[in-house]
Order: structure tokens, then C-alpha cells, then sequence
């Protein structure tokens, strides 16, 4: 039950993480903790049960050394056949594009390598794993395709995985001693990851907001830890097994309810939240009166040559929008026309603003999504889009460009908001 304890429920952690789009030492940890300490359960258990079974005399004649010879045994092979299994499946699905094709060869790799290593007696969910860290690190950009493909297949097998786990916890069979074992277990499991936690972040010297708030960050409890308690169940036959995987499953109901809240809680007071923004996320998250420049000095359709260079001498715009007498938008006025005028024509200071304009060919509300005006701009190889209201007045001026460095400069701050927090 102690290693079993050590595991940390990495789907539960790092989708409150990605909802928050979180950025920063805390993040970083805890991905890093959630990647790695399902291994090291994995490894913990392997050891324990092998420890166990001789204290319980499962062994019979055979000596601890050779268990332990057993258990080098056991966990190598998985490692090494999960790695080979993902060096076979990443070359046959490189040279795919169906989509199809990829999830069948995926799906029928894990079964296959499920399959030897129950034939081999070696660990399976080792194995699993160790296809797993093979794809992601040798080939990132096929890997996230990959999974990504997989799990649509998951939901049943999750829905399936978890009506087992159901059908485990028999309420009839929760006596005292079970009740007690559950209270201790869930307690120790807390207060010892806290402590470890604590004590790491103060050896590593991790940032203050490390110190307070990753002990929150560290209580989920779900798959792995399940499926250990499981195996154990089937290893350790009897009343032991039967409750080792009832106070496990009663205590996963416990801390998976209040484990993602205090994630939240914790990344909301270390101030990473919103920190991990990227392009298309402030694009989907922006309208058209967020990107425009609504300072923009409009032109009057009558304005003169030197009114006109007058404005464009004070600002560093392109475009600007040429408006009538009551503010209503009539047309755009680019520097490039205002250059041709003087090259083209001898009566260039006698014309007016109406005179040169171009007329807009799109034009957008300040509700309207950011994300659609890109895609105009994308589509119709557009360089500016005029903002106006529902009469036609002039709220501002969308320039590509500037849209560009508005975005840029958005992100290079919340980059240094995250940098910065490396530091407290």
C-alpha cells in the first residue's frame, strides 16, 4: 500500500494545468513529478510485492537474492520490450497519413506487447509505459499525433476500467479494520507527500511559491494506482488482496474529489494561471475592439494633400480610414496610393482625400472575433480592415502588421511574467 500510495494521477493533475494554462516553476514540477512518479510506483511495487511475497512465505526455498534477480529480470525485459515494440510501431506508422490505419497499428501494437509480456511474466504495465516514453522522446511530432488518435479509443476502455473498479468495492465487506486501514492509508499519504514535497523544495532550493503550494498539487489519485491495487488483488489472493483494493478505490473517491481543486488553488495563488498563452489562444480569445487602433485619426473625404501629409508625418500607420462629415466610413487611404498620386500626377496638391481613396472591401464590427478577421485577412491577402459600428462610424483600424506586434508583445510579457516567477 506504501508504493502504491507514491503514485500521482497525472490525467486529473495536468487537465486543471491545461485549463488554467499555466506557466512556471509549480507547472514545471509538477508535470515533471506526475511524468515520473507513476515509474517509480511502478518500480516500488515490483520490489514490495517480490519483499512481501517471501516475508509471506510464497517464496518457498527461494532466497531473497534471487527474487531480487527475479525482479531485475522482470522489470528489464518490460522496459526493454516496450521499448523495442515503440521502435517497431514509430517506423511502421511514419511513412502513414491514414488516420485509420495509424490507430489500428497503434491499438495492435499495445495488444501485442500486452500479450508477450503476460506470455514473459513480465510487468505490463512497465511495458506500457515504456512504449510510451519510447514514441514521446524519440519521436515527439509523430507521438502527438498518435495519441491523439488513441484516444478517441479510450473512453470506453476508461468507462469499462472503472466499472471493474466498481464492482470491487463490495460495501458489505467495509468492516472497522478496513475503515481504520483506509483513514491511515489516506493520512500517510497526504502528510507524506507534503513532507517530501516540502523537503525537496527546500534541498533544491525550488522558489517560494514551490515550497507553499506544491503539497496541494500532489493529492490525486486515479489509474495507475487503481490498477497496482487490482494487481495486487490477483497476486495476493484472500482477505489481504480484497483489501488493499477496497481501501484503495474508497480513497481514490476521496482525494480525485478534492484533489483538483487544490490544484487550482494552488496555481491560482503561485500566480501562473494564463501565463501559457500562445497565438491562437489570444486570437480566440480576442474580438476585433481588442486588436483595433482605436486611436487612429480618421481623414475628412475633403481633406487637402497637406492636411493628409500632415497626419501621416504624425503616425507610424499605413492606413487610415477617410470618413464624411458625420464620421461614417467611406473609404481607406494607404500610403502607397498617397506616393503614386505624387509620382503619377501634376495636379497632385489640388486633389482631395475622395479623390485617391480606395474603397474598403471588408469591413468589421468591434464584436466581431478576432479569429475571423485573421482568416480574412489570410484569405483575401488584405493588409488593413476598417472597425465600424451598426451606422457606419469609424471605432478604429485593424492593420495585419500591427495586429502581428500586438500579439507578439502580449505574448513576450506573459513569457517575462513566468521568467520572473523563477526568481521569487
Amino acid at each position: 500500500m506504501g508504493s502504491i500510495s507514491s503514485a500521482t494521477a497525472p490525467a486529473a493533475t495536468t487537465d486543471v494545468l491545461w485549463e488554467n494554462k499555466t506557466k512556471g516553476p509549480l507547472t514545471t514540477i509538477i508535470l515533471g513529478i506526475v511524468a515520473m512518479d507513476d515509474a517509480v510506483a511502478l518500480l516500488l511495487f515490483a520490489v514490495s510485492t517480490s519483499v512481501v511475497g517471501i516475508l509471506m512465505g510464497n517464496g518457498g526455498d527461494v532466497s531473497l537474492s534471487s527474487s531480487l534477480l527475479d525482479l531485475v529480470w522482470e522489470v528489464g525485459i518490460a522496459v526493454v520490450m516496450g521499448a523495442g515494440m515503440g521502435f517497431i510501431l514509430y517506423r511502421v506508422i511514419r511513412s502513414f497519413s491514414d488516420e485509420d490505419k495509424i490507430l489500428a497499428f497503434s491499438i495492435g501494437a499495445i495488444l501485442l506487447l500486452i500479450g508477450l509480456a503476460i506470455f514473459l511474466g513480465v510487468d505490463i504495465i512497465l511495458a506500457a509505459m515504456s512504449m510510451g516514453f519510447f514514441i514521446t522522446n524519440f519521436a515527439p511530432r509523430r507521438s502527438k499525433e498518435t495519441f491523439h488518435l488513441v484516444e478517441r479509443f479510450t473512453p470506453p476502455v476508461f468507462i469499462l476500467f472503472f466499472v471493474m473498479v466498481g464492482a470491487k468495492l463490495d460495501i458489505k465487506g467495509l468492516t472497522s479494520v478496513t475503515v481504520i486501514l483506509a483513514v491511515i492509508y489516506l493520512l500517510g499519504r497526504i502528510g507524506g507527500k507534503s513532507i517530501g514535497a516540502i523537503t525537496g523544495s527546500v534541498l533544491s532550493r525550488a522558489p517560494r511559491s514551490v515550497r507553499r503550494y506544491l503539497p496541494f498539487s500532489l493529492l490525486s489519485q486515479a489509474g495507475v494506482a487503481i490498477g497496482l491495487s487490482i494487481v495486487a488483488g490477483q497476486v495476493f489472493l484472500g482477505p489481504l488482496g480484497d483489501t488493499i483494493v477496497m481501501v484503495v478505490t474508497a480513497t481514490t473517491f476521496v482525494v480525485q474529489l478534492a484533489g483538483p481543486p487544490l490544484v487550482k488553488f494552488a496555481i491560482t495563488r503561485a500566480g501562473e494561471v494564463g501565463l501559457n498563452i500562445t497565438e491562437e489562444d489570444l486570437i480566440r480569445q480576442s474580438r476585433a475592439s481588442d486588436i483595433a487602433d482605436k486611436d487612429i485619426p480618421t481623414i475628412k473625404e475633403n481633406a487637402d494633400i497637406k492636411s493628409i501629409l500632415k497626419i501621416f508625418a504624425e503616425r507610424d500607420n499605413l492606413y487610415y480610414p477617410v470618413v464624411n462629415e458625420e464620421g461614417v466610413l467611406k473609404g481607406i487611404l494607404p500610403i502607397e496610393k498617397l506616393k503614386d498620386t505624387f509620382i503619377a500626377s501634376d495636379i497632385a496638391e489640388f486633389l482631395l482625400a475622395l479623390d485617391i481613396m480606395d474603397q474598403a472591401e471588408f469591413i468589421c464590427r468591434p464584436d466581431t472575433e478576432a479569429s475571423e478577421v485573421r482568416d480574412i485577412f489570410k484569405n483575401r491577402g488584405l493588409s488593413s480592415i476598417p472597425v465600424v459600428d451598426e451606422n457606419g462610424i469609424v471605432y478604429g483600424m485593424i492593420e495585419y502588421r500591427r495586429m502581428q506586434q500586438l500579439i507578439t508583445r502580449r505574448l513576450l510579457e506573459l513569457k517575462s511574467k513566468a521568467t520572473a516567477l523563477e526568481k521569487v
